[in-house]
């Protein structure tokens, strides 16, 4: 290609001189920065970055307006994207038009709208084959750069921290090891989420590729396959196994090209299969959680794919619920408690995706979401094979090269989107948006029809009308956005009545988003919190309660606000807080507390004390660590305590007797009656070599010192038998408890006196400590909101900081146990 032509031979002009140079600059600069920034997917939906990436989006849709109004003449994309592009855009804003909330859809219908302006601008620029190497070498630049940074980031920030801990470790003579495969090691940077990253990577590792066969001088080509190394090893620092996937189609459509148009004889053949089966191999073992996947299907164990498997029944529920347009765009998250399966357990109790891109289209947008998802992978698989059976008429190497890059770029990503949803990260969706005007730049202009100049004029005034109505809509919640900033600004600088004022404005300017009732009356409570005046904490509880109750009247089926409400009326009005735990129960059947607010409520109301303790059973038997409360002896009184161990007793007999095979049920009750002080019931559950911490903790029980050290002195150097130890051998105390406190740094561990009894010394009052159930950031992101303070559940729970934190090992809580709660519905139920 002459790099030196800004003109097309069929005499079509592009002038980039006149044609919005600075607005383009802004964009590009914009999106940039969201690419590098650190965390930048929480980052724009997080004040102040949120308005400057709009900003950004809307100096690309004005530069794409200029663009269409200045190409002589426009023309479409052609190749069958039209369509695409169009029956993307009614699907959109038909599911916008009939949700249950118009207003969370319309900013997708905006952003979407503005996207569309910078495809259709950008198709236009694109038409120089000067740019469009431009464009090539940019993917390159940036390819660069990213994986440096990605590579720099997350040496300095997981890599070098977990080698230091593991030194520590050492040193104090705690078992540790480097395992790649653990989550905690997994590069998410920049972009939050190891599979953001790999997906990425995903889309610009085969342009580095074509690079480096483009470039005929020896130090470029060097410099280019420097980057996709650097690309390929930041590819694997993220153990993405989507990522891995979508490398391995891309190689594999490589090759099959290969064998199909290069490779004539079959002993070429042979050594490309086999160079490929080797690389295949490779890759396996170049990647532990890769390893550990491959193993858990060969076994059977299904467990690693459980996350998916839930999104993808609800997506499939969700469906069924609202065939044709969906519940509407953005709101999967909203709506994914409702149609969660049952026998999810504790796994995925709140999602802001649905980590599939075919199941979110088709939950948000029904059966059209489904039908744009097929139109467009026909479509573009269309335009591939196409270049590939016209791959001479392509105008020069350069356009070869961008057009293999970006196929096997979209094929290598495509793979991946079936297993994660990545369409709202920044990074990506707009260079899908560049990689799609590329393809669609490059097709012959007898492929694409031309708009006379009055099309040209009434289409591009539609646009200017589109981008007007688009950021007109949006206005009023960038505008709540920003008083709700100042408002949780002036939270974290402890001025509570600035922050209400503020988040109360927030909430009139834009009534139907549910994040300002929801934080404003998590802060109420916090507020009431820390209030010694009753009269005055009883106001602020009363505010949170109305608040949270708004919340509901925008997402009825709300778990986090549904239990909140249940604790804050338990005592006043049990029977409605017996009606919000009920609803919570049916939305996350097997999350803790959630049937021990029931039962409580039902005990307040007066009802029977059997229907009361069923929940309070249920609770403990999916959560056994909760035995080592307080509450039971604070809140029963003595019979009906006595009554629910009694049940707690006949309902893990009837577990036991109906699934023998679930071994977890015999040593958690084991480890119930040695809370207990029951030695002997809880010796006799449990079988040789079972349950070694637990072994050694009924013989220290019982004073049998020398038996219980002789078992954890073979048991490899854990924080759990430090602790242990540390009892058992109070002369080198210090020691022992230093390696705990490695671990779980604590002031409390000095106060625990190793003169009592194991049991009393577990139960002294240092080691209850009032507890928070801390939400985790899929919470946070239901409400698709990052900034201010961390959601927790604003009642506190009393627990045993050392059961709870330390020794909960005996204590089994699996995340998926379908047969165990099957049995506890039919044993305990709570209805």
């Amino acid at each position: 290609m002459e790099t030196s032509k800004s003109e097309r031979s069929d005499g079509e002009t592009s002038d980039p001189s006149s044609s919005g140079q600075l607005l383009g600059a802004i964009a590009f600069a914009i999106y940039a920065v969201f690419t590098l920034l650190p965390n930048s997917v929480l980052q724009i939906v997080a004040w102040p970055f949120a308005p400057l990436w709009l900003g950004g989006l809307a100096c690309g849709a004005l530069w794409g307006l200029l663009q269409w109004w200045r190409a002589t003449p426009a023309r479409g994309l052609g190749l069958g994207l039209d369509g695409a592009v169009a029956l993307s855009a009614i699907a959109t804003i038909a599911s916008t038009v009939t949700s249950q909330w118009p207003t969370q859809g319309s900013w997708y219908v905006a952003q979407f709208v503005l996207h569309l302006m910078v495809l259709y601008g950008l198709v236009q620029w694109l038409r120089s084959p000067l740019h469009r190497l431009w464009m090539l070498k940019a993917t390159g630049w940036l390819g660069f750069v990213f994986s440096l940074e990605s590579l720099t980031l997350w040496i300095g920030q997981v890599v070098l921290p977990k080698l230091n801990q593991i030194q520590r470790f050492e040193q104090l003579g705690l078992a540790a090891q480097f395992n790649f495969g653990s989550f905690e090691l997994q590069n998410t940077l920049p972009l939050f989420h190891q599979n953001y990253v790999a997906g990425f990577l995903l889309l610009l590792l085969p342009c580095t590729v074509t690079l480096v066969w483009l470039q005929r001088q020896t130090r470029w080509r060097w410099w280019w396959a420097l980057t996709c190394g650097l690309e390929l090893v930041a590819l694997w620092s993220t153990q993405s196994r989507g990522g891995w996937l979508g490398l391995l189609a891309a190689c594999l459509a490589v090759l099959g090209i290969a064998l199909w148009h290069w490779l004539r004889s079959w002993r070429s053949r042979a050594i490309a299969i086999a160079c490929f089966s080797g690389g295949t191999i490779a890759l396996a073992a170049a990647s532990p959680r890769l390893q550990v996947t491959l193993t858990a299907l060969a076994s059977g164990n299904l467990h690693a794919f459980s996350f998916r498997a839930i999104a993808a029944a609800a997506s499939w529920d969700i469906l069924a619920a609202h065939p044709l347009l969906g519940t509407g765009p953005g709101t999967a998250a909203w709506v994914f408690s409702t149609y969660r399966p049952d026998w999810a357990g504790l796994e995925a109790q709140a999602m802001f995706h649905l980590h599939s891109t075919p199941l979110q289209l088709m939950a948000e947008l029904g059966g059209m979401g489904l039908l744009v998802v097929a139109v467009w992978l026909a479509v573009l698989v269309g335009v591939a094979w196409r270049y590939f059976r016209q791959w001479q008429q392509l105008e020069g190497d350069g356009d070869r090269a961008w057009a293999a890059g970006l196929s096997l770029g979209l094929l290598g990503f495509g793979v991946q989107a079936l297993t994660d949803y990545q369409l709202d990260v920044p990074a990506i969706s707009l260079y899908l948006i560049a990689a799609i005007a590329g393809l669609a730049s490059m097709a012959p202009p007898s492929s694409r029809s031309a708009c006379s100049l009055g099309q040209q004029r009434a289409v591009g005034a539609i646009g200017c009308v589109a981008l007007a109505i688009a950021l007109t809509s949006i206005g009023p919640r960038y505008w709540a956005w920003s008083a709700s900033s100042r408002g949780l600004e002036a939270y974290f600088d402890n001025d509570f009545a600035t922050a209400q004022v503020q988040l109360d404005r927030a909430h009139q300017i834009f009534p139907q988003e549910p994040f300002y009732p929801v934080q404003a009356g998590w802060i109420a409570n916090r507020q009431a919190s820390e209030i010694s005046d009753p009269a005055i904490q009883v106001q602020k509880r009363q505010e949170a309660i109305a608040w949270f109750e708004r919340g509901l009247e925008i997402l009825p089926n709300d778990e986090f606000l549904h239990t909140n409400l249940g604790y804050f009326q338990l005592a006043q009005r049990p029977a409605l807080a017996a009606e919000h735990f009920q609803r919570s129960l049916e939305l996350n059947p097997a999350r803790s507390l959630l049937a021990t607010g029931l039962g409580l409520a039902r005990l307040g109301n007066g009802e029977s004390t059997d229907r009361a303790i069923a929940p309070l059973v249920r609770d403990l038997v999916r959560h056994p660590h909760l035995i080592s409360s307080p509450l039971w002896q604070q809140a029963l009184l003595p019979e009906t305590y006595a009554q629910l161990l009694d049940s707690l007793d006949a309902t893990y007999a009837g577990a036991i007797d109906r699934y023998p095979q679930l071994a977890y049920l015999r040593h958690n009750w084991a480890a119930v009656r040695w809370w207990r002080g029951d030695l002997e019931g809880a010796e006799g559950l449990l079988e040789a070599g079972e349950q070694p911490l637990l072994q050694a903790l009924i013989l220290a029980a019982r004073g049998q010192v020398e038996a219980a050290t002789a078992i954890v002195a073979s048991q490899p150097a854990t924080p759990e038998i430090a602790l242990l130890r540390a009892w058992l051998d109070p002369g080198d105390r210090d020691r022992w408890l230093a390696q705990v406190a490695a671990q779980f740094p604590t002031p409390l561990w000095p106060s625990l006196s190793p003169q009592l009894p194991l049991l009393d010394w577990l139960q002294q009052p240092d080691a209850i400590q009032p507890k928070q159930a801390n939400r985790n950031y899929l919470t946070q992101g239901v409400y698709r909101r990052t900034d201010g303070p961390r959601l927790t559940d604003t009642f506190t729970f009393p627990v045993n900081w050392v059961i709870t934190e330390v020794w909960n090992g005996p204590f089994q809580t699996p995340r998926i146990a379908v047969e165990l709660d099957g049995a506890l519905q039919a044993i305990a139920p709570i209805e």
